[in-house]
């Protein structure tokens, strides 16, 4: 489940040196189970948050992301099941392959790259 596509794009590949940076393909595997899939839509788009809950550590955790879709075609139902890695140092913390939750992290990146570049073209004039 967690074996990396090549990547093509931009946000691809700076989503594949994450993975690698952090040792997320090291993490231990969990299954978890939905247990609940809400559908939100507006202006700010529409997604599903995905609650869940798995074992890491001896102990019983819940997640939750959201994942882009629209009403007509939810990801889960309650008891669906799914493959994701947790971090060891921290049980609390995981990963899923549709998770958007890199999506922000790849956004600040690339946003603060922008702002780096602007104000380098701005000392150069």
């Amino acid at each position: 489940m967690f074996d990396e596509l090549p990547a093509t794009g931009l946000l691809e590949k700076l989503s594949a040196l994450i993975y690698r940076w952090r040792g997320i393909d090291a993490w231990p595997t969990a299954t978890a189970t939905v247990f609940n899939c809400e559908y939100h839509g507006g202006r700010g788009g529409q997604y599903f948050e995905v609650s869940f809950s798995y074992r890491a550590a001896g102990e019983i955790r819940e997640g939750s992301y959201d994942e882009d879709g629209s009403e007509a075609s939810p990801p889960f139902q309650a008891g669906d099941t799914f493959t994701i890695r947790w971090n060891p140092k921290h049980p609390s913390r995981f990963y899923t392959a549709s998770s958007n939750s890199e999506r922000g992290i790849l956004g600040a990146i690339v946003f603060l790259f922008g702002v780096l570049i602007g104000i380098m073209f701005f000392l150069t004039r």
